[in-house]
């Protein structure tokens, strides 16, 4: 736990490989759990972008596209990322998925619902995005929040796939030193 931004990480991790390989088995739309909170994501989404069109949209964390499918129209073209994906690719459209964050051109906008918390290095991954979008690109990412989990006493929460627990000051600090502007959250 850092006591300087409020963040907390395990200290013993897992081979992302061993958990993420073939054999993984969630699928968003199969988790009601899961569905109601990008559900939950998606208005906030929609409140925020007030109908705007935008060019390029990348969603990191794709999964099985329950998100992407909702706001795919939102975007001429939209590109899916996700561990399970690597080595496939899919494409409908405007839509295109894969497992690499390579090539992704100028998104002008990223999304990312409960996926930072699973990385080893979600600060080098999120300056990657950065070095990738648009300038003036928006960013929507959803994280656990530690403080929630804390008040309310929700230990069962910390478990070997979430390697980062993030509080709003560790999530604006990370934000700051990228270069970025903190607009908003919501819980």
């Amino acid at each position: 736990y850092c006591y300087d931004c409020g963040q907390g990480q395990i200290s013993k991790v897992v081979d992302p490989q061993l958990q993420y390989g073939d054999q993984y088995w969630f699928r968003t739309s199969t988790s009601p759990t899961a569905k109601a909170g990008i559900d939950f994501f998606h208005d906030y989404f929609e409140k925020q972008t007030q109908g705007r069109t935008f060019q390029s949209l990348v969603e990191l964390g794709c999964n099985d596209l329950y998100l992407l499918q909702k706001i795919r129209h939102r975007a001429k073209e939209c590109v899916g990322i996700d561990t399970i994906w690597t080595g496939k690719e899919f494409v409908d459209g405007n839509l295109t998925v894969r497992g690499t964050t390579d090539d992704l051109g100028k998104p002008d906008l990223i999304i990312s619902e409960h996926t930072f918390e699973h990385l080893l290095d979600p600060a080098e991954t999120l300056e990657h995005l950065i070095t990738s979008a648009a300038d003036g690109a928006l960013f929507f990412i959803e994280v656990p929040s530690l403080e929630c989990l804390v008040q309310t006493k929700r230990f069962d929460q910390v478990f070997h796939q979430h390697l980062n627990y993030f509080g709003i000051h560790s999530l604006q600090k990370l934000i700051r030193r990228l270069g970025c502007r903190y607009l908003s959250h919501t819980y």
